[in-house]
Protein backbone atom coordinates (compact mmCIF):
# COMPACT_ATOMS: atom_id res chain seq x y z
CA UNK A 1 0.00 0.00 0.00
CA UNK A 2 1.31 3.45 -0.97
CA UNK A 3 1.03 6.59 1.16
CA UNK A 4 -1.76 8.98 0.19
CA UNK A 5 -1.10 12.73 0.18
CA UNK A 6 -3.92 15.22 0.78
CA UNK A 7 -3.59 18.98 0.33
CA UNK A 8 -6.62 20.65 1.86
CA UNK A 9 -7.83 23.60 3.86
CA UNK A 10 -8.32 22.80 7.55
CA UNK A 11 -12.09 23.08 7.13
CA UNK A 12 -11.96 20.42 4.39
CA UNK A 13 -10.15 17.78 6.44
CA UNK A 14 -12.29 14.97 7.80
CA UNK A 15 -12.88 14.81 11.55
CA UNK A 16 -10.80 11.60 11.60
CA UNK A 17 -7.89 13.34 9.84
CA UNK A 18 -8.06 16.31 12.23
CA UNK A 19 -8.13 14.06 15.30
CA UNK A 20 -5.21 11.93 14.09
CA UNK A 21 -3.22 15.01 13.06
CA UNK A 22 -3.69 16.69 16.47
CA UNK A 23 -2.82 13.43 18.23
CA UNK A 24 0.31 12.98 16.10
CA UNK A 25 1.44 16.54 16.83
CA UNK A 26 0.90 15.98 20.57
CA UNK A 27 2.95 12.77 20.43
CA UNK A 28 5.81 14.48 18.58
CA UNK A 29 5.97 17.84 20.34
CA UNK A 30 4.89 16.99 23.89
CA UNK A 31 5.82 13.32 24.39
CA UNK A 32 8.93 13.00 22.21
CA UNK A 33 10.40 16.51 22.32
CA UNK A 34 9.17 17.41 25.80
CA UNK A 35 7.72 20.79 24.79
CA UNK A 36 5.41 22.45 27.26
CA UNK A 37 2.33 23.31 25.22
CA UNK A 38 -1.17 24.35 26.21
CA UNK A 39 -3.02 21.16 25.21
CA UNK A 40 -6.31 19.55 26.05
CA UNK A 41 -7.20 15.83 25.98
CA UNK A 42 -3.73 15.01 24.58
CA UNK A 43 -4.40 16.96 21.37
CA UNK A 44 -2.16 19.71 19.99
CA UNK A 45 -4.62 22.31 18.70
CA UNK A 46 -3.42 25.89 18.32
CA UNK A 47 -4.22 29.25 16.74
CA UNK A 48 -2.79 28.14 13.40
CA UNK A 49 -5.51 25.52 12.95
CA UNK A 50 -7.71 28.05 11.19
CA UNK A 51 -10.31 27.15 8.56
CA UNK A 52 -8.28 29.02 5.91
CA UNK A 53 -4.94 27.32 6.71
CA UNK A 54 -3.71 24.80 4.15
CA UNK A 55 -2.49 21.41 5.35
CA UNK A 56 -0.55 18.61 3.76
CA UNK A 57 -1.60 15.36 5.40
CA UNK A 58 -0.03 12.01 4.59
CA UNK A 59 -1.90 8.83 5.37
CA UNK A 60 -0.37 5.38 5.34
CA UNK A 61 -2.52 2.32 5.90
CA UNK A 62 -5.49 4.61 6.53
CA UNK A 63 -3.70 6.50 9.35
CA UNK A 64 -2.21 10.01 9.46
CA UNK A 65 1.57 9.63 9.71
CA UNK A 66 2.75 13.15 8.77
CA UNK A 67 1.38 16.68 8.46
CA UNK A 68 2.43 20.22 7.65
CA UNK A 69 0.51 23.47 7.83
CA UNK A 70 0.77 26.59 5.72
CA UNK A 71 -1.07 29.74 6.70
CA UNK A 72 -0.88 33.33 5.67
CA UNK A 73 0.05 35.77 8.41
CA UNK A 74 -2.86 37.56 10.03
CA UNK A 75 -1.01 40.88 9.81
CA UNK A 76 1.79 42.07 7.52
CA UNK A 77 5.23 40.73 8.36
CA UNK A 78 7.10 43.98 7.60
Amino acid sequence: MEPVVYIRKYAELSEKQKYEMHTLRYDVFVRRLGWSLNTENQLDIDEYDRPDATFIVIEYQNRVVACWSFCMPIRPIC
